[in-house]
């Protein structure tokens, strides 16, 4: 699987991982994000905010699609792209995080530099994507209320 947008780049790595649909998937994928992001060279805030990422559009996958996951990560020239597949019906939706959630889209909108979703081609599912700088830095820590 190669991602939209690297066919033309000098140097792609690309590994995945599915994931069950368990309470332990979103913690997996924080682990998985997480050293494959060090092993590219990542800035520490890549990696955290890769891994923040990743795991709430897991957690979203088995939430709101009620369907295991499929994370892959894909880097070249300098930018990770991670992708989050489940097999359940539905479009994700931004809103405004509250007591009951809505918080995985809105953090990836906040800390991505870009972000979309893929339909499933013939079928339910779809794919949840982001790409960050692996040498990014804490760009949008002044967009937080403390």
């Amino acid at each position: 699987m190669v991602s939209v947008g690297l066919e033309h780049a000098t140097e792609v790595r690309i590994t995945g991982r599915q994931l069950g649909a368990s309470r332990h998937a979103p913690a997996a994928a924080r682990q998985f994000t997480r050293g494959f992001l060090a092993d590219m060279g990542a800035s520490t805030w890549c990696r955290q905010a890769g891994e923040l990422m990743a795991s709430e559009l897991v957690t979203n996958a088995l939430v709101h699609a009620k369907s295991a996951a499929r994370l892959w990560i894909s880097v070249a020239d300098g930018i990770a792209r991670i992708e989050v597949t489940d097999d359940g019906p539905g479009d994700p939706v931004l809103r405004d995080p509250g007591p009951e959630g809505g918080y995985g889209l809105w953090l990836t909108d906040m800390l991505a530099q870009s972000w979309g979703v893929i339909p499933a081609a013939g079928g339910p599912g779809k794919t949840v994507w982001f790409t960050i700088s692996l040498s990014g830095s804490r760009q949008f820590a002044s967009r937080l209320v403390s």
